[in-house]
């Protein structure tokens, strides 16, 4: 049957195979207006609780035509409409409710262009192909049917997929769609908070080769399939598969001497996004000696890893983490807060940040720290907001960053257009940020930004030896808001011996900052526009140097530049003509002898 220019009403099938009538029509009274609807329909009124599967092959011959199902009371049976496009067979099984809105009908608006052929009606014993449990102690949120996680659906009707499942909760049953037999000893399901809880006091626990996964828990973000909750010092978790969990794979609460190596965190809380792959937090008291080493962490719903501090008292001191792979987490591949001497190194972080909606979404978070070191670290394709973030948090009474050092790190494909390379936030104080000997290569916005929102001081920063290319907006970006001056006069930013190439506006912005600042020994290069923005007035490639009179200004002949290799060829004119700022080693941990400029010596 062809609905173009259909009108009037056929019988289709002229006897019904369910019950020997004639009441499975195709009505097309009405075809083309929006107030009729093409309907086919079965049963209305004689059979209750009996299924029937109907089926027929359609092409859409332009745009898309809209299937719907009702039941009694003209409630959707699905959630979802059926949405026709191309051609193709299309299934469905429905239950007879006695009812005249026992029916499938088209949308009038979209009906145009549609044929339909080989229309099969046939009653189905649907039931032969459920599988029933009865009195299920809690609500399944998840359910994994021979390790693969099975789909919920809305209504009973709507199993038709090996794995589908649908709980009643009138009657606490869980029904399985199954063509295999009886799935009892392959199912998992429930809300669980933990799979394996250690309480208070426990203490030299090793956890070692287990396999931790299917938590279906759907309360809040602080609880782990593995939860291990105060006071559980010496705790070692090693060489475990904790995955796909539906909160947080693991969840580390005011325990110290902690070792966490050589695991695989995947896919926890991948769909509702609010909880991490893992968790480490203080809460009323503090933590120390935490290593969180040689493990993948893919895949999170939230961070790859959280390491949190409450505040001053509760803070977490003497944190390693190193040799790490973080990839594809919604959030932050690592996000730390309130700690004190810690170290961040030798990890690989790649696609992290998917979470648009997040403000909290980079490769390295960092959040009120003290005595921080973070090098060696590759980040690539940040997906949104910046690689490396340091935030001085003005909302809690500990919200300085002192003496963080960001070094030796390889930051290649920030995505966003308002993130940048590295940034560092002030809205409290921070003191002696090192920025040095990184490369920051192709951030949308800038390589480096400094933010000041002039509540705090932000003084005695450095920015040595760093190798900037192609950054969308800036190299250097100082002026994300206002003046850098603080009330007392700090200490300005000193900017050294770095390498800015080719940067959309600026190698370095500083056009609100009239007096203080230090710069010499750099070198930009790009094949015309403004370099330099100092106080508001603008230099050149030409002119330049006469404002950094020992600037370069020529092609720095990196070996290979669009595969990342920033290192330096014979003749390039950052070989030597940098300034000695006491660093010993380069990028690739060589000694420097030359005081080249930029990350390579």
């Amino acid at each position: 049957a062809n609905f173009n220019d259909a009108v009037g009403t056929f019988t289709l099938n002229t006897t019904n195979p369910i019950n020997g009538t004639t009441d499975a029509i195709l009505d097309i009274t009405g075809a083309g207006s929006t107030s009729f609807f093409p309907i086919i329909y079965a049963n209305p009124t004689i059979i209750t609780d009996a299924y029937y599967k109907f089926s027929f092959d359609y092409k859409v011959n332009s745009g898309t035509c809209m299937l719907t199902r009702y039941k009694v009371g003209n409630n959707y049976i699905t959630g979802v409409d059926s949405i026709l496009t191309g051609s193709g067979h299309y299934e469905v099984t429905i239950q007879a409710l006695g009812q005249s809105e026992t029916s499938v009908y088209f949308d009038g608006t979209s009906l145009f262009n549609i044929q339909i052929d080989n229309f099969s009606l046939v009653k189905y014993d649907y039931e032969s192909d459920i599988w029933k449990k009865e009195n299920v102690v809690v609500q399944p949120y998840l359910a994994y049917l021979n390790d693969t996680v099975a789909a919920i659906q809305d209504t009973l009707t709507d199993l038709s997929v090996e794995g589908d499942f649908w709980w009643d909760d009138s009657d606490s049953t869980l029904y399985l769609y199954t063509e295999k037999g009886d799935p009892s000893g392959n199912l998992e399901l429930g809300q669980r908070d933990f799979l394996f809880k250690i309480n208070s006091n426990l203490e030299d626990i090793t956890l070692n080769n287990l396999t931790i996964q299917h938590n279906n828990s759907v309360t809040g973000a602080y609880q782990g399939a593995i939860h291990v909750y105060g006071n559980a010092d010496g705790l070692t978790i090693k060489n475990c598969l904790i995955q796909e969990n539906n909160n947080n794979g693991l969840v580390v609460i005011e325990s110290s001497n902690v070792i966490i190596d050589n695991n695989t965190f995947l896919r926890n809380d991948e769909a509702r996004k609010v909880a991490s792959n893992v968790r480490i937090y203080s809460n009323t008291i503090g933590m120390s000696n935490i290593e969180f080493t040689n493990n993948t962490s893919n895949y999170a719903g939230s961070n790859g890893l959280l390491v949190q501090g409450n505040n001053k008292e509760t803070h977490i001191t003497n944190v390693d983490i190193h040799g790490n792979t973080f990839d594809y987490n919604d959030a932050s591949g690592i996000y730390i807060m309130r700690l004190d001497s810690a170290v961040v190194y030798n990890n690989t972080f790649d696609n992290n940040g998917d979470a648009i909606d997040s403000d909290e979404d980079y490769g390295i978070g960092i959040s009120s720290c003290d005595n921080l070191d973070v090098y060696n670290n590759t980040i690539t394709n940040q997906l949104n907001n910046d690689a490396i973030q340091l935030w001085s948090d003005t909302t809690v009474l500990w919200g300085s960053s002192n003496n963080v050092r960001i070094f030796k790190n390889y930051v290649h494909n920030v995505t966003n257009g308002d993130a940048f390379g590295m940034a560092a936030y002030g809205d409290r104080t921070t003191r002696n940020l090192q920025i040095f000997s990184n490369v920051f290569d192709s951030a949308e916005h800038s390589g480096i930004s400094i933010y000041w929102d002039g509540v705090g001081q932000m003084d005695s920063m450095y920015f040595y030896n760093n190798t900037l290319y192609e950054n969308g907006l800036c190299g250097i970006n100082l002026n994300a808001r206002g003046s850098l001056a603080t009330p007392d006069n700090t200490i300005l930013p000193v900017v050294k011996n770095n390498i800015i190439v080719n940067s959309s506006a600026l190698a370095i912005d500083a056009q609100y900052i009239s007096t203080g600042l230090t710069t010499s020994n750099n070198l930009f290069y790009r094949s015309s526009g403004d370099v330099v923005n100092y106080g508001g007035t603008t230099y050149t490639m030409a002119t330049v140097t006469t404002y950094e009179a020992s600037a370069q200004t020529g092609d720095p002949l990196f070996t290979d530049a669009s595969n990342g290799d920033f290192s330096l060829q014979v003749g390039s004119p950052a070989i030597g003509n940098g300034v000695d700022l006491g660093l010993t080693t380069d990028i690739l941990g060589n000694i420097i002898v030359r005081f080249s400029i930029g990350a390579y010596d």
